[in-house]
């Protein structure tokens, strides 16, 4: 109910036709890159990414202080599933902080729509300028479809309104009453193993590489027994070998200024192929 009353308002609001000097005035929304990881053995994964929207500057035409947006997306749910759909950055600084004057933002197991009007009386405005967050998207894979997959994949989306929605929820910008075209880029989602997905030099699976606790953790598990949570990731030469070249490795990057383990590092990464297993990484 909520969505069409939304609907109705917006496209009543946006009724106004388009003036002929702005239609090169555009707005581009796009959906950060993700990787999400997955265990093959239950064929459960998710990640979470950001929404942005930019004007796009054509012909010099000025950054505009837009009134509100609408825009709807859709995706394979058999593949996998939009599971929360927030509103995000300055979107939930206006009115006080209390959110959109008037908003709707809801996730479908095959997709998502959302339509915002900023302020209710029009006091509240935002330029886009620079590509700038409207919204948070976590993913879930479908497990069904990657249970027994150790290949990985990957996951598309359509500029379409998910199933059963009505009205249909158009994407366009407003600016004071007048409606804007808001055109998508969208991203190739990847679906990748666990056992491939990692933090090189995190052997203890906390997300974090410390030199010296992780450096222990790979020689408890060498001479002593313990558990190392993630062989990819104590593997921290990448040679392909976990021996005792490993923890030194660590320490003389940690202590000795020597150069940091190669990727996946800084930051969590896949890496195709690998001989050693990851069973928790902390990515």
């Amino acid at each position: 109910m909520m969505l069409r009353l939304f609907a109705q308002a917006l496209i009543a609001l946006c009724s106004i036709v388009i003036p002929i000097h702005a239609l090169a005035q555009t707005f581009t929304i796009s959906i950060d890159p993700v990787v999400i990881p997955y265990d093959p053995a239950t064929g459960i994964g998710s990640a979470t990414t950001t929404l942005r929207i930019v004007q796009d500057i054509i012909g010099g035409i000025p950054i505009a202080q837009t009134a509100g947006f609408s825009f709807s997306y859709s995706h394979d749910s058999a593949i996998f599933q939009s599971v929360a759909l927030e509103f995000g950055g300055p979107l939930l600084d206006l009115n006080g902080g209390s959110g959109p004057g008037l908003g709707s933002i809801d996730p479908f197991p095959d997709g998502g729509t959302a339509g915002a009007i900023f302020s209710i009386v029009g006091a509240e405005t935002i330029a886009f300028g620079a590509p700038t967050a409207v919204a948070t998207l976590t993913i879930a894979t479908t497990p069904a479809a990657w249970i027994g997959n150790s290949g990985g994949g990957i996951g598309s989306f359509s500029p379409t309104n998910p199933a059963g929605v009505s009205p249909p929820i158009d994407d366009f910008m407003v600016i004071g009453a007048t409606s804007f075209p808001l055109v998508w880029d969208f991203p190739t989602i990847q679906f990748v193993p666990i056992d491939v997905f990692f933090l090189r030099g995190d052997a203890d699976g906390d997300g974090s590489v410390i030199a010296i606790g992780d450096a222990i953790t790979i020689l408890g598990g060498l001479f002593s027994g313990g558990t190392i949570a993630c062989e990819s990731a104590a593997d921290t030469n990448g040679d392909g070998v976990l021996d005792l070249a490993d923890p030194i490795y660590l320490l003389n990057y940690g202590f000795g200024g020597s150069a940091p383990p190669p990727a996946p590092f800084p930051a969590c990464g896949f890496v195709n192929g690998t001989p050693l297993g990851c069973g928790q990484s902390g990515c």
